[in-house]
């Protein structure tokens, strides 16, 4: 093996090596970030950056092995059509996007949120009974009237319907179900509400 003189330029043939060293992981970081990209594509809603049903459900599965207590908030927001047909999709996707973050804000580490479709959203909050679900949510509903008041988006409101493993059952689906229905009750009560499932 030839030796190099300290301070001496590197040989042809060790740049060559380098380059091709460099020109290997930068591939690598390339297919890497794209990868992760795809994977973040795939496990969230474009518009709202939350969870989409199918990765809220795959995170949801260590608290349901260990058989934590949860609760379930399910949200809509309230004349959300009108809001589109009066001032356009570009505005109800602000909206959306507005109520996204608010969420984001308003839940606790470790609380999931996802955007179920259209309007609707979906909260789970691990080592939650229904008094605490009930003061996430009351943070919530605070939290999207501070965020309106900006003026950047028509003001709107949302319903929701909240459900308990601990009163309701462990089942997610059947939790679901129970939350759906505490919804409508919120909106044939008037809308911008919270109801809890009875029981």
């Amino acid at each position: 093996m030839r030796q190099v003189r300290p301070g001496a330029p590197p040989s042809t043939e060790v740049v060559a090596g380098l380059e091709a060293v460099a020109n290997e992981a930068g591939a690598r970081i390339g297919m890497i970030r794209a990868l992760t990209c795809s994977q973040v594509q795939a496990s969230t809603d474009s518009l709202t950056g939350l969870l989409n049903r199918r990765s809220l459900e795959d995170a949801l599965r260590p608290v349901l092995r260990e058989g934590r207590q949860y609760a379930v908030v399910e949200a809509d927001l309230d004349h959300f059509k009108v809001l589109n047909d009066t001032h356009g999709h570009e505005t109800g996707d602000r909206a959306l996007r507005l109520f996204a973050g608010v969420v984001k804000r308003a839940l606790r580490p470790g609380d999931l949120a996802c955007r179920l479709g259209g309007e609707e959203f979906l909260l789970v909050l691990p080592d939650c009974d229904l008094q605490e679900a009930e003061r996430v949510t009351e943070r919530l509903r605070d939290s999207l009237v501070l965020a309106l008041v900006t003026g950047a988006t028509p003001g709107f409101t949302a319903s929701y319907g909240l459900a308990d493993s601990r009163y309701h059952g462990e089942d997610f689906e059947s939790l679901l179900t129970m939350a759906d229905a505490a919804l409508l009750d919120a909106k044939r009560a008037g809308r911008d509400r919270m109801v809890a499932a009875p029981g």
